[in-house]
């Protein structure tokens, strides 16, 4: 099974990951781990009140730091995986991501967060459903 897992580096990306492994060891077979991470551009007005981003190589670096935790927990378990990072929109890149890979199923940790937070920042778990035909399994930091 190809299975994409979504990690930003956090302890609820870890569970999620570390769940993940436990199940591959359930179902038995061969599995191809991906993991991506996405970097949002980030926009700010310089001294000249023009537009400028972070860019490309900046993002990434970021990307890699916080893919850095998974990657060396599936090393320490010698699993082999496939990393990467995007840049844009977090639902839109990890679906994105997971049909150009042809991923079985999408991975993502979530935090927990109320409604009321949901609502004011928006939860890629709650997007992510619509914008893509994939199996979607979300592991909740308390699971």
């Amino acid at each position: 099974m190809r299975l994409l897992i979504a990690s930003d580096g956090s302890d609820a990306s870890q569970h999620a990951l570390e769940r993940l492994l436990g199940l591959c060891r359930d179902w038995g077979g061969d599995h191809a781990i991906h993991l991506v991470n996405v970097q949002q551009p980030i926009a700010h007005a310089d001294a000249f009140g023009l537009t400028a981003g972070m860019d490309g190589p900046m993002l990434d670096k970021l990307g890699r730091n916080e893919l850095l935790r998974a990657e060396q927990h599936l090393s320490k378990h010698g699993t082999d995986y496939t990393s990467v990072v995007r840049i844009g929109p977090t639902a839109h890149e990890i679906a994105d991501y997971a049909e150009e890979i042809g991923a079985d199923m999408i991975v993502l940790g979530t935090k927990g967060r109320s409604n009321f937070a949901n609502v004011l920042v928006g939860s890629v778990a709650q997007r992510l459903p619509s914008l893509t035909k994939r199996a979607v399994l979300l592991i909740p930091v308390g699971e």
